[in-house]
């Protein structure tokens, strides 16, 4: 089955065709201002083979508010307008590590002081996450203690660079999503921005 996934909601932004959970060519856009401008021109170039796709899967946040509400403006008006199902995942799906680990814990700023937490358990081939949660830096510590990985969305250390893309993770766990009925009406998408 082939996908078509968007992520507006946080820097890099992307979208990309996936087939059996395996993403390929996907397009990364590292600058996000002006993003609306280049996003229509981008899809056209990817879908002019005029391969059939099975559903549309986007990223709901935590993000931006207009990031986010861009990627699934567009993704609605797709799945209405191409009659597919859609799909939604939390936006840092594509930023965990391919990596086997028990337990980690995804950290981001939620701006005014505050910052935002997902936890999960490790489930190959994908993550299931926790929903966003509203924190403070003094909770931290007592939520962390138990992870085995904690991930920022901005280094913790001055040489450290921000996570990679693991977009194949996000196609495989829409998939699933997918084979198991799971799509969401455009009237049920719940978006997750808090920053």
């Amino acid at each position: 089955m082939k996908s078509l996934l968007i992520d507006t909601s946080r820097k890099p932004a992307f979208i990309t065709l996936a087939e059996d959970g395996v993403c390929s060519a996907p397009l990364v856009f590292e600058e996000t201002k002006g993003l609306s401008a280049l996003l229509f021109p981008a899809l056209q170039n990817l879908l002019e083979s005029g391969e059939k796709i099975s559903y549309i899967g986007v990223g709901i946040g935590p993000g931006s508010f207009v990031g986010t509400r861009t990627g699934v403006t567009i993704a609605k008006t797709l799945s209405f307008a191409w009659d597919l199902p859609l799909f939604s995942f939390l936006s840092p799906l594509a930023f965990l590590p391919r990596k086997e680990q028990e337990s980690f814990a995804y950290i981001g700023d939620a701006k005014m002081g505050k910052l935002f937490l997902l936890q999960a358990e490790k489930n190959i081939p994908y993550a299931e996450l926790s929903p966003p949660e509203i924190v403070t830096l003094e909770e931290l510590p007592s939520l962390l203690s138990n992870k085995d990985l904690i991930i920022s969305e901005k280094p913790l250390e001055l040489d450290e660079q921000p996570p990679a893309l693991s977009l194949d993770q996000v196609a495989a766990h829409l998939d699933e999503e997918f084979l198991k009925g799971h799509s969401t009406t455009t009237d049920q998408l719940k978006m997750a921005y808090v920053t």
